[in-house]
């Protein structure tokens, strides 16, 4: 995995580069990734998961202080 920032199209960013090694443990939820708030000098920590489905993703990480924003998968139907 690779972290830095840059400017890109006059905005500042934070970029962020996984290796498909890193992907691979995600997706079998074997790993989280975590970026030290001080490694990359933001208020924030920051952790990156995987799960099959948003709703999974949510289940990963719900409790108290917690709070989701974003899109949720829509209701398969049958």
């Amino acid at each position: 995995m690779i972290k830095g920032k840059a400017t890109l199209r006059g905005r500042d960013t934070f970029l962020i580069g996984l290796s498909f090694k890193n992907l691979e443990n995600l997706k079998r939820h074997d790993d989280f990734i975590m970026i030290s708030k001080e490694e990359v000098g933001i208020p924030f920590d920051i952790v990156i998961f995987a799960g099959e489905t948003e709703k999974v993703l949510v289940e990963m990480v719900s409790g108290p202080g917690t709070v989701i924003t974003g899109s949720f998968d829509p209701p398969r139907k049958n």
